[in-house]
């Protein structure tokens, strides 16, 4: 990345950098791969640019769609330029089938398909492990609004229609022999 560009933050697998527009920045995508809230690290050459470009495609598709995004073009094959956004300290997960958490914290067996799409939220907090929060949780830290809370579950589940459809169109495409 250009050493002259401001660094603002870096996540888990992602760096921001100031771009000179300043109602933008610069995302960059880096190699790093963790799991279990980064008790478990690793770097796989690569990754960060196959990372970006799939995220560029799945933004411009979602674009398209009309779905708003803070996406705005690449700048190379590892980073791409993005509006500069406030972020909102939740993690929304969306599950058509059940695996993962949801699978050790209750009796569902992990691959049964949902009857319909499930919506958890997180609080995004290293400290305290990304807590799954409630909806009336989220009101009283005072995260987002209820009216908020709607207009990102009901995008949740219209990107998630929109991906479904398109995943299961190439995943049919592929299969053919």
């Amino acid at each position: 990345m250009n050493s002259k560009l401001k660094f603002i933050y870096e996540g888990k697998a992602k760096k921001i950098f100031a771009y000179e527009d300043s109602d933008k920045v610069i995302i960059e995508f880096k190699d790093d791969a963790t799991a279990f809230n980064a008790l478990k690290k690793a770097q796989f050459e690569g990754k960060g640019e196959l990372n970006c470009l799939i995220s560029s495609k799945i933004f411009e598709f979602l674009i398209k769609n009309n779905i708003p995004t803070h996406y705005i073009s690449l700048k190379n094959n590892n980073s791409m330029i993005a509006q500069k956004i406030k972020i909102i300290p939740l993690e929304v997960v969306l599950r058509n089938t059940a695996y993962g958490s949801l699978c050790k914290q209750t009796t569902i067996k992990p691959g049964t398909i949902l009857e319909r799409p499930l919506i958890d939220f997180y609080l995004k907090n290293d400290t305290l492990n990304d807590p799954l929060l409630t909806k009336d949780r989220i009101t009283l830290l005072k995260i987002i609004t209820h009216e908020e809370l709607d207009f990102i579950t009901d995008m949740t589940l219209k990107i998630n229609k929109l991906l479904k459809n398109i995943f299961l169109q190439y995943q049919a495409r592929s299969c053919r022999f």
